[in-house]
């Protein structure tokens, strides 16, 4: 009889609330903090439109999470040190991400973002080191310094054709990507965007980028060609071997624009 009173008072008192503890802290519409010891599935309740910085930042037990259809913001470091996160799908009602948002989430796989962004934050994913599968939405311009820096089980990545710009060290040490597109439209490949791709055979031009950032490709070992001519794409590639493929679609016309090893 005790046993079933005290259970009782538990969930009145929401001590027991599957999925959104009471002590979670929520100031108007937005989730300010969670409770760090939570474990399993968080269920974030369905008036909220904002996620604070930090607001779950280090729930280290935490496994996955469920957001709702009202979201709009996902603050900076929000999901940070989240250690057992395993997948994240983003709705497309939220229209800003804040940097780092899943930073370090080190056991994450999978990462769906159907968000109206134009541009994908630094440091995103960075340092997730299990993450082997990203949805990217229409209508991103650009991908964010560092955005995908470290995930090393990452193999390969649609990049939407709306894609303009990878950042500095984008994809920096994902040394299983093992082949990538550029979009028509792409116009700069930042500094050591894909340094350290180890694994990186295949590489697809459908037009060359106004810009190809120092070290951009460095220690690409399995790519076979490099860029060559303007400034700004010199020594853009480095240390090429006899393996592995260039494609090149309708390429301009720049003498000497592409070269193959030698």
């Amino acid at each position: 009889m005790r046993l079933c009173v005290t259970i009782l008072f538990c969930v009145l008192f929401g001590l027991v609330a599957e999925g959104h503890p009471q002590s979670a802290k929520i100031v108007g519409d937005t989730l300010v903090w969670w409770p760090r010891d939570f474990r399993g599935e968080a269920v974030v309740p369905s008036d909220v439109r904002h996620i604070g910085s930090d607001a779950f930042s280090s729930c280290v037990e935490l496994t996955s999470v469920s957001f709702p259809e009202c979201l709009e913001t996902i603050g900076s470091l929000a999901f940070s040190g989240c250690d057992r996160l395993g997948e994240v799908n983003v709705p497309a009602s939220v229209t800003n991400i804040g940097r780092s948002a899943f930073f370090n989430c080190r056991t994450l796989t999978n990462v769906a973002i159907r968000a109206k962004i134009r541009m994908l934050p630094d440091n995103l994913c960075s340092l997730c080191f299990g993450l082997s599968h990203v949805e990217l939405p229409d209508g991103l311009s650009e991908i964010g310094d560092m955005a995908f820096r470290g995930c090393r089980s990452l193999h390969n990545i649609d990049i939407p054709s709306s894609v303009r710009r990878f950042g500095r060290g984008a994809f920096v040490g994902c040394s299983r990507l093992s082949g990538i597109e550029l979009p028509r439209c792409m116009e700069t490949v930042d500094d050591f965007a894909f340094h350290g791709c180890y694994d990186l055979k295949r590489l697809v031009l459908h037009s060359v980028p106004e810009k190809i950032g120092t070290g951009a490709f460095r220690d690409c070992h399995k790519l076979r060609g490099y860029v060559l001519s303007a400034d700004s794409r010199t020594n853009a590639l480095y240390s090429l071997s006899s393996s592995g493929e260039i494609l090149v679609e309708n390429m301009c016309s720049e003498t000497g624009l592409i070269g193959k090893y030698e």
